[in-house]
């Protein structure tokens, strides 16, 4: 019975990506790290970067976790071209990438974020 069981769960998680999300989650969920943002993506109007950060902020405290972390990852381009890679403003938004695939159950991301 065990084994018609595991047959059953195994079926069951077919066309599922990591850790049994859907496979069109985890696809959008890493794109980020696996493709560069074009400027057709990008908005239209050059926004600075804490206005990025201020609403991502609002987005995560929302529980809007994906959402939060594509405009930390705006805010983060735009503080590395404006401050520089080691500012304290750029640690500031990895952190909070970190913490947002923390709370999205995405360990490898999150580590990634705050190495």
């Amino acid at each position: 019975e065990r084994k018609g069981e595991q047959d059953g769960m195994d079926e069951k998680a077919k066309g599922k990506g990591k850790k049994g999300i859907g496979k069109k989650l985890w696809e959008k969920m890493t794109s980020s790290f696996t493709q560069e943002t074009t400027d057709a993506e990008r908005p239209k109007k050059p926004r600075s970067a804490s206005s990025y950060f201020r609403r991502g902020k609002k987005k995560a405290d929302k529980c809007q976790f994906l959402p939060a972390v594509a405009l930390y990852n705006f805010a983060l381009i735009r503080q590395r071209e404006e401050l520089g890679e080691n500012h304290i403003d750029c640690g500031t938004t990895l952190n909070e990438i970190g913490v947002c695939w923390m709370m999205l159950g995405e360990r490898y991301p999150a580590l990634t974020a705050l190495e």
